[in-house]
């Protein structure tokens, strides 16, 4: 506990906007990361969602971050980035475009329209784009779009490949035979027009990508693996755009991580820290007691909460350190003694995924190793829930 107070970074607020000064020792956690990755203990907490917002603020404005990088579909989230960089479009309407409810929200909203205003009054240049692949629908907009401009004559090969897709998603067995393969062959022919195809080339991965998800079976950790593998692949893309460039991530503590997750699957943060190794500074996310926004079992978005952290948690050491809002550097720990064993011991920790079982909080603990999974923790004592955008009333 004393270790705890007094290598704590004592954070003022969570709210951008108010100067840097408590801030200033992040420089030297991150020091010369070209990524650093923010998790979030939960999809729905509004102090998350700020501090994120702040420590981009921060991190474009004192060290040099160009790019955030959010767990948001790839193509919808460029069209984000259309809007940041050159004021087309509505961004309450695009950040719904994104499709999931839980990032829809106020704090989301706010961080966007700053994101826009510092590119326009000319003090640099920000990028918002996404790097999932759970809805290929717009990626496969995107290279009809491609190819109906560049190559018509490939148009009846596209059409055949969407149609055996969507056989395949109506549980035909012929087509989730051949519709890999067939999209394999649309990649393969979008790589014989390069340079012109880059950005339809990675949408026709955004798409085989979601086929390997959906094909790969009902199991959880095949899934995930799945999915996390290609959420890596598609941030090194980013990366690969912009040599040179450095980025935030936003996602969950789970897939920023950078040990296995709970299942065993080998998540984003794994795979990232294998390719970048220390480029890369991941903070988890974790709170002790409040509010947030998830989907319950009926997947309703709803606002829960919970008390006081677990006696003997993580989350509940955190809490009796009596700091309201903190940030910790793990990698300052002593290399020996009781500080070094313990955060080297497990230690439940709570995670809420998009549904919450309200009737099972317990399920949402997870004992963990949070040496291993973070470099660095940013703690929340009391949340409240994100906020949802409401539609503008009609007149």
């Amino acid at each position: 506990m004393a270790w705890i107070r007094s290598t704590a970074i004592r954070l003022r607020t969570p709210l951008a906007g108010h100067g840097f000064a408590d801030l200033a020792p992040l420089k030297k956690v991150v020091g010369d990361a070209r990524i650093v990755a923010l998790g979030e203990a939960t999809h729905g907490t509004r102090e998350f969602f700020q501090l994120k917002h702040r420590l981009l603020e921060f991190l474009v404005t004192q060290m040099g971050f160009s790019i955030l990088a959010i767990e948001a579909a790839m193509p919808q989230a460029y069209r984000l980035n259309d809007y940041v960089l050159t004021g087309e479009g509505d961004p309450a309407k695009l950040l719904k475009g994104l499709n999931n409810p839980l990032l829809d929200t106020e704090e989301v909203l706010e961080m966007i329209r700053w994101i826009r205003a510092y590119n326009q009054a000319g003090r640099g240049r920000v990028e918002f784009v996404g790097f999932d692949m759970q809805d290929p629908t717009v990626a496969m907009e995107n290279v009809q779009r491609f190819l109906a401009e560049a190559d018509p004559d490939f148009l009846p090969a596209l059409s055949r490949a969407k149609e055996i897709l969507q056989a395949a998603v109506a549980q035909d067995p012929a087509a989730r035979k051949s519709v890999t393969g067939e999209w394999e062959k649309v990649l393969a022919h979008l790589e014989s027009l390069r340079p012109r195809s880059a950005w339809a080339i990675q949408n026709a991965r955004v798409v085989v990508q979601g086929l390997e998800q959906f094909l790969i079976g009902a199991s959880p950790l095949a899934r995930m693996q799945a999915r996390d593998s290609s959420m890596a692949t598609n941030v090194k893309w980013i990366l690969d755009q912009s040599p040179g460039a450095k980025v935030v991530l936003w996602a969950h503590n789970f897939h920023v991580m950078t040990a296995r997750d709970p299942l065993g699957a080998e998540v984003m943060g794994v795979r990232l820290r294998k390719m970048y190794g220390r480029e890369m500074v991941t903070f988890g996310f974790v709170f002790n007691q409040g509010s947030f926004q998830a989907a319950d079992p009926t997947w309703r978005l709803r606002e829960f909460a919970l008390g006081p952290a677990p006696t003997a948690s993580l989350d509940a050491t955190l809490a009796a350190a009596g700091i309201p809002l903190f940030a910790l550097d793990l990698r300052s720990a002593p290399p020996s003694g009781p500080v070094r064993e313990w955060l080297s011991a497990e230690h439940a920790t709570r995670n809420a995924m998009q549904v919450f079982l309200e009737n099972a909080p317990e399920t949402i603990t997870y004992p963990q190793v949070i040496s291993q999974r973070y470099d660095a923790l940013l703690f929340v004592d009391k949340t409240t829930a994100t906020r949802p955008n409401q539609p503008k009333a009609r007149k």
